[in-house]
């Protein structure tokens, strides 16, 4: 004959007293709680060592009072709810000052952790953005603290995500893409070929240098040339090469057949 009148294993029977703590206490239909808040208030009495030591891990000292628990602290503001999880998120009735629910959608949630304070049932700290947290107490000693604590916080994290993002919209997925050269970037370059002409034409480079350098600048910029009313400059090593068709005052392409520079009116050749 078994000890409790009944052929349950230990853990069947841990496991059947479990869902009945479940189903008596069921979050979803909403449970008494005690709930300490962020916010403020003036407390004109003492306060439980359990709750100045949850408190205390949740919120740090300021504010507080743990070391006295004595009349004129401004403490957290600690209330009895109805604590109700539902499908946007968690509720606690009436918990506004003004009467209103305390309705906390998941997406503001971090995270839910059950907590043992010394010689004390368990509670519960509710992370939100912001670094904000609540304590839930159900008052209903340790073991059934325990299990439902356990139950809600399971469900709770499954589905909060306050403190997840999108890995798109960071470049991420575009792996090693380089960016497209900005339009900055081309009118720098058209300023590094006209101080090269300058430098040219005051004689401070010979054609050989000229054309060295033009050449490897231009081979540093990918782009097409420009199409504004801007110096035109050919990337193709022909173009580059041929310097009948470079104006040797201002650096300036010119057509093969021109006589003259289109842009300083130097003649091109002689004949």
């Amino acid at each position: 004959m078994a000890l409790f009148g009944d052929n349950l294993s230990k853990e069947e029977r841990e496991q059947k007293r479990i869902k009945e703590t479940i189903e008596k206490y069921n979050i979803f239909n909403g449970i008494q709680c005690e709930i300490t808040l962020p916010e403020k208030q003036l407390k004109t009495s003492g306060s439980s060592g359990k709750k100045k030591g949850i408190a205390t891990l949740a919120f740090g000292v300021i504010g507080w009072a743990a070391t006295s628990g004595t009349s004129q602290n401004e403490e957290n503001r600690i209330i009895t709810t109805i604590f109700q999880v539902v499908k946007k998120g968690i509720v606690f009735k009436n918990g506004n000052m003004n009467g209103s629910d305390i309705r906390i959608p998941y997406n503001e949630i971090i995270k839910m952790e059950v907590v043992t304070p010394d010689r004390a049932a368990d509670c519960a700290i509710i992370t939100l953005l912001n670094n904000k947290r609540i304590i839930i107490d159900p008052n209903q000693g340790f073991e059934k603290n325990k299990i439902i604590l356990n139950h809600a916080m399971d469900f709770i994290n499954e589905r909060a995500c306050g403190s997840q993002y999108e890995e798109s919209g960071w470049g991420l997925e575009y792996g090693t893409a380089e960016p497209k050269k900005t339009k900055q970037e081309t009118i720098s370059l058209i300023d590094e070929l006209e101080r090269l002409g300058n430098m040219y034409d005051k004689g401070l480079l010979s054609d050989e240098e000229f054309t060295s350098l033009k050449q490897e600048l231009l081979s540093s910029n990918t782009e097409e040339p420009t199409t504004s009313s801007e110096v035109d400059v050919g990337t193709s090593e022909e173009n580059i090469d041929n310097s009948e068709n470079i104006c040797k005052n201002c650096g300036t392409e010119v057509s093969p057949d021109s006589a003259f520079c289109s842009e300083c009116g130097t003649k091109i050749n002689d004949n």
